[in-house]
């Protein structure tokens, strides 16, 4: 199974668990409160967009089984497999979604992804 493959099959037991909300977003994280600076790792079969406008209609077009928009977002590398094995840091939190970056990254830009996925 390809990576790509895993995050979309992660993605649809993660909805199927119910967590998404009636616009496609994912669901607020409960008792998870995320903050700048945070460092964090995922759980297998997470991914993340290029932004969250793209988080936003990756998970939307899941939501609607739009599969072949949704595989689009990864062939196209706006969203990506983020491997478990790695520590992340929190850049920051809007909403329900969050911007992270690799924690020996610089950099003030990341990918997006929701909270659902951090360990």
């Amino acid at each position: 199974m390809t990576k790509t493959a895993a995050a979309v099959a992660g993605l649809l037991v993660f909805l199927n668990l119910g967590g998404c909300g009636n616009d496609g977003s994912p669901s607020p994280p409960g008792a998870l409160n995320l903050k700048p600076e945070q460092i964090v790792s995922f759980k297998p079969n997470t991914y993340a967009c290029v932004s969250e406008d793209v988080f936003k209609s990756a998970v939307k077009w899941a939501v609607e089984g739009a599969k072949t928009k949704f595989q689009g977002m990864f062939d196209s590398l706006l969203c990506i497999a983020v491997p478990t094995s790695e520590k992340y840091k929190v850049l920051q939190v809007d909403g329900d979604n969050f911007e992270f970056t690799h924690i020996d990254n610089q950099a003030t830009d990341g990918m997006w992804s929701a909270p659902e996925f951090v360990k």
